[in-house]
């Protein structure tokens, strides 16, 4: 699965979504802010705009912070926001060379444990909120300034080349001079190999001949089954590939695998449709 996304901020200026989503763009990450609760300028246009032409939306906050309570706050910020929108998409966490210039300035050298610490921190802020979450990053700090080892959260990889230097990042951010219709001037394109869902939090499903899917609730190690009527949990690994594979030759791609939250609006209807038709399977 390869999804086709876009991340903008102010410096996009003004967007018609209703052309970008034409266009093919499937999700959009879009810059909530930066530092200490400066809001993009931009922000509510984006997500009200991509929202009402059915973009899904995820954020991201430029850090600015230098020490782990800063990051955490950044979090906050970020989170204030997210509550007004249907963000399904990762809230992430975005440390780059102008971080660490500003933290210069400031008087503070930030290591590789103080970034580590800092991602953590604002992550799991993020997390405890509801939201998915993830770091932003590229190669260079990935490698200089992150002990992956401590932050068990979903990367977002920042490498404008033919082909990424690693292969388990979940957004591959690929260019900053695409060409999208609906946006002025150049705008950073991005493949994401994991659907975080869809703007309106429904199983969105094309061509099948039965709506089907593999999911988790709460990030827990539980994998379910919906077979378009029931839900069974599937006690071994074999099980999802044996489905998976009779899925795949039925529709020519892997079967959707979603990590749910059990507070959003779509975990509760289906469990609403499943509990009026035949009893879940436990």
């Amino acid at each position: 699965m390869m999804l086709k996304g876009i991340d903008v901020s102010e410096h996009q200026g003004a967007i018609n979504w209703s052309q970008a989503k034409a266009s093919g763009v499937q999700f959009t990450m879009i810059r909530g802010g930066y530092g200490r609760n400066n809001v993009d300028k931009y922000f509510h246009a984006n997500a009200k705009g991509a929202t009402a032409a059915g973009i899904p939306i995820g954020m991201y906050w430029f850090s600015y912070a230098y020490t782990v309570d800063m990051a955490r706050n950044e979090a906050k910020y970020a989170v204030t926001l997210a509550k007004q929108y249907n963000v399904t998409w990762p809230i992430a966490f975005d440390l780059e060379y102008d971080t660490v210039s500003y933290a210069a300035k400031n008087g503070v050298t930030i290591t590789k444990s103080m970034a580590t610490q800092m991602a953590k921190a604002f992550c799991e802020e993020i997390k405890a909120a509801g939201y998915n979450t993830m770091n932003y990053t590229n190669p260079d700090y990935l490698n200089r300034y992150f002990d992956q080892s401590q932050l068990p959260y979903d990367v977002w990889l920042a490498q404008y080349a033919s082909q990424p230097a690693i292969s388990d990042m979940s957004i591959w951010q690929y260019s900053s001079s695409g060409s999208v219709p609906g946006i002025s001037g150049r705008c950073d394109m991005n493949y994401a190999y994991k659907n975080y869902g869809t703007e309106n939090n429904e199983i969105e499903m094309k061509g099948e001949t039965t709506m089907q899917c593999f999911y988790k609730i709460d990030g827990g190690d539980d994998v379910y089954y919906f077979d378009g009527q029931n839900i069974h949990i599937l006690r071994h690994p074999d099980e999802r590939t044996v489905l998976n594979d009779i899925y795949k030759a039925n529709n020519g791609k892997d079967m959707p695998f979603f990590d749910w939250k059990s507070v959003a609006p779509w975990y509760k209807r289906l469990q609403a449709a499943i509990n009026r038709g035949p009893t879940v399977e436990k």
